[in-house]
């Protein structure tokens, strides 16, 4: 018997990842870290920047993947880009001054509330501020539960003007 013919690997399909980086007044950031990710593959990720208008352009593997800032110390993502390679809708990664929040809950005795939900909120009407489709965009989510101590602690987590706190009691 013949060994098998060796057989050559076909290079993984790839498309051109174009996008732009905003802050939360639909301002251009520049020089924004950013990571993508596949999802579904976190592990895969590529880093790259925004270009001193905002905007991104990389070539990346074709399929989905989510685009977000890869500098949670400095800026933090609003709205992750989505992209999609047949797509016609480019990715818009929001961001804001990322904050660090931690606090404790109390019940109006001031005795701490445990099992609390945390949600930091969006400003109304955000996305009325930006003149284009954000559909190739999801908000991320900042949640977090109250320990026995009634404390809670969301990381550092976009600042933007108008954000807000709610609680919700168990």
């Amino acid at each position: 018997a013949e060994p098998p013919e060796p057989t050559a690997t076909e290079p993984a399909a790839t498309a051109m990842l174009r996008g732009r980086v905003l802050d939360a007044s639909a301002r251009p950031v520049p020089g924004a870290r950013l990571v993508s990710a596949a999802e579904g593959a976190p592990r895969d990720r590529l880093l790259f920047a925004s270009g001193p208008d905002g905007r991104f352009e990389v070539e990346v593997p074709a399929e989905r993947a989510l685009v977000e800032s890869a500098d949670e110390g400095e800026l933090a993502t609003i709205l992750a880009g989505v992209f999609e390679p047949e797509a016609e809708v480019e990715p818009v990664v929001v961001v804001a001054p990322a904050v660090p929040l931690a606090g404790i809950v109390r019940d109006p005795g001031g005795r701490p509330l445990e099992g609390a939900r945390v949600t930091l909120r969006m400003p109304e009407g955000l996305e009325l501020r930006f003149a284009f489709p954000l559909d190739a965009s999801r908000e991320r989510s900042f949640q977090a539960r109250t320990g026995p101590d009634g404390a809670f602690d969301l990381g550092r987590v976009p600042a933007p003007a108008g954000a807000t706190l709610a609680t919700e009691c168990p």
